[in-house]
């Protein structure tokens, strides 16, 4: 929902927010700032639909994968693994995600692995 209004108080604008507006435009800056505050908002509103197709393709084929994804961060915390690691080294998505890396390999694989 996209809020158009001349109502310029902060107050007014962050309600509605509240209340469920993604974007709040206010008539008084003028139609074509207006008009510019728009176009930005359909073009944020696009790029985000398109990261959200590309997750959910990247999703899609890790998932459905059988060789064994997983997503580490520099500190080496676990930020995804995909099913096959059930298979494979038998502990369940939940249990592993949030967990360290050593959790799955020896502490010299969890080096090589920060250093790439």
């Amino acid at each position: 929902m996209i809020i158009l209004t001349n109502h310029p108080q902060r107050e007014y604008q962050e309600k509605c927010l509240e209340l469920g507006a993604e974007y709040f435009l206010d008539k008084t800056r003028g139609l074509r700032q207006v008009d510019r505050d728009l176009q930005r908002f359909c073009r944020t509103v696009s790029g985000e639909e398109k990261l959200n197709e590309m997750e959910e393709r990247y999703r899609v084929v890790a998932e459905t994968r059988r060789h064994v994804i997983i997503t580490i961060d520099e500190q080496s915390t676990i930020l995804f693994v995909n099913k096959s690691v059930e298979r494979v080294f038998g502990y369940t998505v939940p249990e592993l995600l949030g967990q360290r890396s050593r959790a799955l390999f020896p502490p010299a694989c969890e080096t090589r692995t920060r250093l790439g």
